[in-house]
């Protein structure tokens, strides 16, 4: 049961064809369901934490998660903005490997999300760097398949690998363990 979700360039545009099309399928909809569970809840006088910030306030005792999303999708860049905010992730984003370099500089971070396939370069070699700036966990979150490049981008630096399209609860899952 999906939906279409059609994004256009300007609205001049929009009497033409689409610039592009994304397809919400249920697993989509379930974390999009979660998430404004999750406002409702802040909304509400129950204020228990749910999702990663609760697991965060009981097992490490962690404030604030910082993550550096590093996606040049602009709509996937701002779902997984979203997301991880409504979870209690202190999101900073990067849209190129340029960009993730100086964030890296900048400050410290708990965890690195990175798409594989960059404008400027490939997330395998940005995550190496990352890793000999700090200590950060890294998921990589990618549209390649193959098994061969899962086992390169793990040898490389990333404790987790995801296929778009990606399913939130593993996402969630990853950043969890």
């Amino acid at each position: 049961m999906g939906h279409r979700l059609s994004f256009y360039r300007s609205p001049r545009l929009r009497r033409r064809t689409p610039n592009h099309t994304l397809e919400r399928d249920a697993r989509c909809a379930r974390a999009l369901q979660w998430a404004d569970l999750r406002s409702q809840n802040r909304a509400s006088n129950n204020r228990r934490p749910l999702g990663l910030s609760a697991f965060f306030t009981r097992h490490a005792n962690i404030e604030i998660v910082r993550v550096l999303l590093v996606e040049d999708h602009t709509d996937s860049r701002v779902v997984f903005n979203l997301l991880l905010n409504r979870c209690g992730c202190q999101t900073v984003v990067a849209k190129n490997i340029s960009e993730a370099r100086s964030r890296l500089k900048e400050m410290q971070f708990d965890f690195l999300i990175a798409d594989l396939n960059l404008p400027d370069g490939d997330g395998v070699d940005l995550v190496r760097e990352a890793k000999r700036m700090q200590p950060v966990k890294a998921i990589a979150v990618t549209g390649r398949t193959s098994e061969k490049e899962r086992d390169a981008a793990l040898r490389a630096g990333f404790d987790s690998y995801l296929t778009k399209p990606v399913d939130f609860h593993e996402l969630r899952e990853a950043l969890i363990s």
